[in-house]
């Protein structure tokens, strides 16, 4: 059965001026995973020397051909594989009397896991993947940061009746949240940032999955060679010359991709009030 471990710790710690202030170490940890895998993909290198697959059109035929049960196509059946893990530095400053309520939250984490994996790209792995793709999960959210504060605006008592009613009884509240930006793909799915040549031509069968992979069933990935959210002009958050073709002996490019941040969100609330 899939399962997932928790553990936290956390110190707790009272301040002058009706502070309290805590400190907590949250995780995570997750296996047995229970995904979809296709058992009948061509194994990653199966083809990389193959006759048939030299030419500019690869048949069904010899395709079938690598596959572990030749007179079928892909065969998907449920499998126990994968894993995830998370962890993070969470810490709160809350104030909750008087005239200043206050709540100050701050999250330090970083999320990995095989966000991939169940897809047919993965299924031509010994492992189906788990750990080629154990990496920086879609999810990660490095640095969030909320605030909630309600100031109650002290009353006055000198003037007339008409100065304290448009004086007294004000409260400005408000709330702002600021979080890193979501892992950047090419799409909903395009984890390998839609990285393939132009299809119908003799240099997409040179550069294709079969060509370079030795498999059909696996998705090209872009081979790194800097990283691509480093170093870029404002307003731009990916460097595209940091992507290349693979070797092309078998060995996928990077399939651990690295945390790429798109914007990052900001919103902020504020009420004033009079009662």
């Amino acid at each position: 059965q899939p399962l997932v471990s928790t553990y936290s710790f956390t110190i707790d710690q009272k301040l002058p001026w009706k502070m309290n202030v805590e400190a907590s170490y949250v995780g995570n940890s997750s296996q047995y995973f229970q995904p979809q895998i296709n058992v009948n993909a061509v194994p990653i290198g199966a083809m990389l020397n193959s006759v048939c697959a030299a030419g500019t059109t690869v048949t069904v035929a010899c395709v079938q051909s690598y596959r572990p049960f030749q007179n079928y196509q892909d065969i998907n059946s449920e499998t126990t594989a994968g894993k995830a893990r998370f962890d993070s530095l969470q810490a709160s400053l809350q104030r909750t009397s008087g005239f200043l309520t206050l709540m100050i939250n701050y999250t330090y984490s970083k999320a990995l896991s095989d966000g991939y994996l169940g897809s047919n790209n993965t299924s031509g792995y010994k492992d189906y993947g788990v750990n080629e793709f154990y990496g920086v999960s879609p999810s990660n959210r490095p640095n969030v940061l909320s605030t909630v504060y309600v100031l109650h605006l002290p009353n006055t008592t000198g003037g007339n009746s008409l100065v304290r009613g448009a004086a007294n009884g004000w409260e400005v509240s408000g709330t702002t949240q600021i979080e890193s930006g979501a892992k950047l793909t090419s799409g909903p799915n395009g984890w390998d940032f839609g990285y393939s040549p132009a299809s119908g031509s003799t240099a997409a069968q040179q550069e294709s999955n079969t060509a370079l992979l030795g498999t059909p069933d696996i998705t090209l990935m872009p081979l790194l060679t800097c990283n691509p959210s480093k170093g870029n002009p404002k307003g731009t958050f990916i460097n595209a010359s940091c992507f290349s073709l693979p070797a092309g002996n078998g060995a996928n490019g990077t399939t651990k991709m690295p945390y790429i941040p798109g914007p990052k969100y900001w919103k902020s609330d504020l009420t004033a009030i009079k009662n």
